[in-house]
């Protein structure tokens, strides 16, 4: 099966395919977290936070600070959202390339989310670093990360170091959300890549 995921979902997609090999036969990454831990949280919080003003920073932070509590949980995301989904794209592209709802869900789910799936998540990952593990991964993988995304480029780049058989595209005009920002260029690429072929504009380094 091929694999496909964003942000968050390639360490789920990259560990599932350390534990089981010969079930995947590619795997596609969309703006991924890097393969090691390293100095991730800080150089991306630096990075995000350079995006937003400090009024809009601070409002963001007491937003985050109610949802275990308030009754508006809905209401809470979606400003939240409006504040910190322009720092996670490209210079002059607009929050409406991000047709997802974040905010979509009931709100015993959202809140569930913010207050103990995401904390849970992440630091049950400590330290990580899957460097190593990922050289029994031998399928074909396709990294796909925007030029402007806060997650360093650099980190992100360890993907292709660390898997046999992987290649990188830095899409330009992009940041978090590529797929978003330039469809023509990510789906084209996913398309000639699901097809057998690297993109032309996949690099080995």
């Amino acid at each position: 099966m091929t694999l496909l995921a964003h942000s968050f979902g390639p360490a789920i997609a990259a560990l599932y395919a350390i534990r089981y090999p010969d079930h995947v036969d590619r795997m596609i990454f969309l703006g991924p977290i890097p393969p090691k831990k390293g100095k991730f949280f800080e150089e991306f919080g630096k990075a995000l936070q350079s995006r937003v003003s400090d009024d809009s920073l601070k409002r963001a932070n007491e937003l985050q600070k109610t949802f275990a509590t308030t009754n508006e949980v809905s209401k809470v995301c979606r400003e939240y959202w409006s504040i910190m989904t322009p720092p996670r794209l490209a210079k002059g592209n607009p929050a409406s390339v991000v047709k997802s709802d974040m905010c979509g869900g009931p709100d015993d789910a959202i809140r569930y989310g913010w207050t103990k799936t995401n904390p849970t998540t992440f630091n049950s990952l400590g330290d990580w670093d899957w460097t190593k593990q990922l050289a029994r991964v031998k399928v074909p993988t396709l990294i796909i990360h925007g030029q402007e995304d806060a997650i360093p480029m650099s980190m992100v780049s360890e993907w292709v170091h660390a898997l046999p058989d992987a290649r990188i595209v830095r899409v330009a005009n992009a940041a978090h959300f590529p797929h978003a920002e330039q469809p023509a260029i990510v789906f084209s690429d996913i398309e000639t890549f699901l097809g057998g072929k690297w993109p032309a504009d996949a690099a080995t380094k």
